[in-house]
């Protein structure tokens, strides 16, 4: 079996202001800057994933964490006994900039993955969006379901 070669590097790391969007996520006045740190995973020499980190608040948000740490983009576990974490994925069309970062082709949707790391508040403290290509890579998920009342998943 070959070895796959993975990679990663950090596109930009660049205070924006926070806009309509993320000022309603986070809480904040959208005139307000937060940082935004996007970042590129290869395989084998080939894009197949990129991450954005949105926080208002770097400091308070990644007190031990180095930026630069291949583990940002699973888990930011230096923070996971101060935050809840919330998670969605789906299948999304990406930005045409995205998609050339990605290599991939008009049609070809990408799994998007966006995670809310919260204070014991309930605030928004890192906004997370992970888009990753298809083709043979793997997502690994695990579930259980609970049993149903009224059409709906018990947890």
């Amino acid at each position: 079996m070959a070895s796959r070669r993975f990679s990663s590097r950090t596109l930009s790391k660049n205070k924006r202001k926070a806009g309509e969007w993320y000022g309603m996520i986070f809480g904040i006045d959208p005139a307000r800057d937060i940082l935004l740190i996007r970042r590129l995973y290869g395989k084998e020499g080939m894009p197949w994933c990129l991450e954005e980190i949105y926080t208002p608040d770097p400091e308070l948000a990644f007190p031990k964490l180095q930026l630069s740490d291949p583990e940002m983009l699973w888990s930011l576990r230096d923070m996971k006994d101060l935050f809840r974490v919330s998670q969605t994925i789906q299948v999304a069309v990406p930005h045409p900039d995205d998609r050339r970062l990605l290599r991939i082709r008009e049609e070809w949707p990408v799994f998007l993955i966006t995670r809310e790391y919260r204070r014991a508040s309930g605030a928004v403290e890192v906004y997370q969006r992970i888009m990753i290509v298809g083709g043979d890579n793997v997502i690994p998920v695990s579930y259980t379901q609970g049993e149903k009342e009224d059409g709906r998943v018990q947890r």
